[in-house]
């Protein structure tokens, strides 16, 4: 898989937004990019992608494994690509390094070629479950409030490795993620996720709705 790596600290606070002029680009690329925030301890991560079937679970994963905590994140798709934004933070709390950025960069391009199964690479760092009395996993799956999508609302203990559980779980069910809004409020993960099936409809029937359903819960326990 071919990539074009850019590191960059001032071009991605106002992403730009894709267009039918923008550069032609090969099936399989992507471009990852990073930016500084008003806040020292955070960093914005732009992957913009072309033909890339899964690449919002794989940036995910692949964040993830390199010690980087998502504490937001939105994902715009369009017929050929996809531009998905995350708002990270050190797992560890240490300063910022470009290496780390550079080997995030090689795990999607590895994963993206599936030269490694980012699954396997995480499975060591499955959350745990919540402990007696905490709030349970909540999934709903509406696909009557909007006439192009199916919505996905997710409300979880969050911990790493969980937002990756997430969205393979809906790309392995057979669902493209064509807007997200992901946040971290307080020790829960409250994401939202509005996707099309492969064929770019939402959802047509109601087992194809509550198998999307069952594998995102069977994913997160």
């Amino acid at each position: 898989m071919k990539t074009m790596a850019s590191l960059a600290t001032n071009d991605l606070t106002r992403p730009r937004p894709m267009t039918a002029s923008a550069p032609p680009a090969a099936p399989g690329d992507f471009n990852l990019k990073v930016a500084e925030t008003a806040n020292s301890a955070i960093r914005t991560v732009t992957v913009k992608a072309w033909n890339c079937p899964g690449i919002f679970s794989q940036a995910v994963g692949s964040l993830t494994l390199n010690n980087f905590d998502i504490i937001g994140a939105k994902s715009y798709r369009q017929p050929g690509s996809t531009l998905d934004i995350f708002r990270i933070r050190n797992l560890n709390g240490d300063a910022f390094k470009p290496i780390r950025f550079q080997e995030t960069e090689q795990t999607l391009s590895r994963a993206m070629a599936g030269a490694m199964s980012l699954k396997t690479a995480l499975a060591a760092r499955a959350r745990r479950r919540p402990g007696p009395g905490g709030p349970p996993t909540q999934v709903a799956v509406d696909n009557e409030s909007s006439m192009l999508y199916t919505i996905v609302s997710v409300s979880t203990p969050d911990a790493p490795g969980v937002l990756f559980q997430m969205t393979d779980a809906i790309f392995s069910a057979g669902f493209h993620i064509w807007m997200a809004r992901v946040e971290t409020r307080g020790d829960r993960a409250e994401d939202v996720f509005h996707v099309k099936d492969l064929k770019g409809e939402k959802g047509r029937s109601a087992d194809q709705v509550l198998r999307l359903k069952r594998a995102v819960h069977a994913a997160l326990g």
